[in-house]
């Protein structure tokens, strides 16, 4: 049989071991990157606008990522292309400004759907970048100019939602400078009208 004393400590362990494990859950589960879309409107007969992505990353650096983003109204706007399948985008201002590797392009082949694939460094010779550090604040990501189509009826909701697919786990991915995947990240869509 234990002691009394023996029992008290055991009792003390058992505690200890259940507020470390139960304090282990919170840490764990504490968004550790947030990634926003900008609500952009653009006015009547304007042709053209920028769609904003935002990030706030309050624990860990980045150092490459993967993020998927889709409209719901091809209708309406459409993201400006360079050579197919590739889009235009906009570093200037952003947390990616100078990174070496940066892949802008549609998955499904069309204007409708963005997917932006980043690296800070590309293991080449030259200076090592290590990406961005931790920040509290939302930091401009990256900007993706898009085009208002012609005879869209501006009697309907003109209003577009985009979505950051977290549905495919590779499709909203992002990791450290060293290569680890940064969990419970999060997204906010956004809408352009």
């Amino acid at each position: 049989m234990l002691s009394c004393v023996n029992r008290f400590v055991v009792f003390g362990l058992i505690v200890c071991a259940a507020l470390i494990l139960s304090s282990m859950t919170v840490i764990a589960q504490t968004t550790r990157l947030e990634v926003e879309l900008s609500n952009d409107y653009v006015e009547s007969g304007i042709p053209n606008g920028t769609l904003s992505a935002y990030i706030r990353n309050p624990i860990d650096s980045v150092g490459g990522f993967r993020i998927w983003m889709q409209l719901d109204r091809p209708d309406i706007i459409a993201f400006v292309p360079t050579t197919p399948p590739h889009l235009n985008f906009d570093t200037s201002g952003t947390v990616v400004k100078g990174w070496e590797i940066l892949d802008v392009r549609s998955l499904a082949g069309s204007l409708y759907d963005v997917q932006v694939v980043a690296i800070a460094d590309d293991a080449g010779p030259g200076p090592l970048k290590r990406g961005f550090g931790p920040s509290s604040n939302l930091r401009t990501l990256i900007k993706i100019p898009f085009v208002v189509l012609p005879g869209t009826d501006t009697m309907t909701d003109p209003t577009v939602h985009v979505y950051v697919n977290t549905s495919f786990h590779s499709a909203f991915d992002f990791s450290t400078p060293d290569g680890q995947t940064i969990p419970w990240a999060e997204s906010v869509g956004g809408q352009a009208y």
